[in-house]
């Protein structure tokens, strides 16, 4: 088991999210050759509202190692709307709140590319599936550029939001 963790901040509405993390968190020698060096990033996200834009800096064995990435959210409505608190004036002219849907996600789909230690890149596609708002299944196909073999990864994710 690799834990990994990320710290998210947005900086508001229409702007950036910025967050920090590490992954590959080994603990042993045999863990570390199975999944790799563990490597700290800082990363900036986009919401474009179609899809989301990532680019980044990882750092692994003192080397500066870019990345960058896009995703798309599929959701559907939820069966019972919410107010979004802006009002309607009705036929008696009092003000009420207008209906606003909810929406849940169905999954994401991912690609990405990042630099190498040995100045390759590794491409990924992939996609996350929320089963509920503390688990996410994810899962990912790896493809390197210097002939090395592909692989695929399949992840559960707990996440906790403070």
């Amino acid at each position: 088991m690799e834990p990994h963790f990320k710290v998210a901040v947005p900086l508001g509405e229409g702007l950036p999210v910025i967050a920090a993390g590490m992954a590959n968190i080994s603990f042993d020698s045999a863990d570390r050759r199975r999944a790799g060096d563990t490597f700290a990033y800082f990363v900036v996200s986009q919401d474009f509202h179609w899809f989301r834009l990532h680019a980044g800096i990882a750092e692994q064995s003192s080397q500066p190692l870019p990345f960058f990435g896009i995703d798309k959210t599929f959701r559907i409505a939820k069966s019972a709307p919410a107010s979004d608190g802006k009002s309607v004036k009705k036929a008696n002219g009092k003000q009420v709140e207008a209906p606003k849907t909810e929406y849940r996600d169905l999954f994401t789909l991912r690609a990405d590319a990042i630099q190498q230690t040995n100045h390759t890149w590794l491409a990924s596609v992939g996609a996350l599936i929320p089963v509920c708002k503390h688990f996410v299944f994810e899962t990912w196909g790896n493809f390197p550029t210097d002939g090395s073999q592909a692989s695929a990864t399949l992840k559960a994710n707990f996440v906790f939001s403070f």
